[in-house]
């Protein structure tokens, strides 16, 4: 122990103030270290949530695009009272209704009439049909929907019960574009 004429320099007292606030700035630092480490954890886990959402918008938005791109605009088909209903597809727009509907196997036989109220032929066209708990049917025909006329377009989908007639959705998208040419 360091003296000054036989008197220590530091009192005990001293020390244990000494030891007291070494303490404390440890402990203020690690308790820093720590909340800093919690901080760096919960922000990962905002960040990776984040992502995640960001990720499943642009899922969402890309299919979007893609169904506007092929002319998937659904529609519901109203079996029961045949009314008209405009599909937009990617040339334009196009009225559909169903005419009948038959029972077929395990399925149904739907009749739809298509009609094209523009000044160009449709030449082929896909339908595409979701119906009965999560089904889906493409149905691609070399029909071709006239200018200004009314095609009728049978489509037969299975398994498709009577009481489930009024969950059937369509979309239609357009192959070809048959127009005059001018003389």
């Amino acid at each position: 122990m360091n003296t000054v004429d036989g008197k220590p320099l530091t009192k005990p007292w001293m020390i244990g103030v000494a030891f007291l606030v070494a303490g404390l700035t440890l402990g203020a630092i690690f308790g820093t270290l720590t909340n800093t480490r919690n901080l760096a954890n919960t922000a990962a886990s905002t960040s990776d949530t984040l992502a995640a959402k960001v990720r499943a918008l642009e899922e969402t938005v890309n299919d979007l695009r893609a169904a506007q791109e092929r002319g998937r605009q659904r529609i519901k088909l109203d079996v029961a009272s045949k009314s008209y209903q405009p599909v937009d597809t990617d040339v334009g727009t196009v009225i559909v209704t169903v005419e009948g509907v038959e029972p077929e196997d395990n399925g149904q036989r739907i009749t739809l009439a298509i009609g094209n109220p523009l000044n160009a032929d449709f030449v082929g066209f896909a339908m595409h049909f979701a119906f009965a708990d999560g089904q889906h049917k493409d149905e691609t025909s070399a029909i071709r929907l006239t200018r200004g006329a009314w095609t009728t377009v049978p489509v037969v989908l299975a398994p498709l019960a009577v009481e489930q007639l009024g969950s059937i959705y369509m979309s239609l998208s357009v192959d070809n574009v048959g127009l005059l040419r001018s003389k």
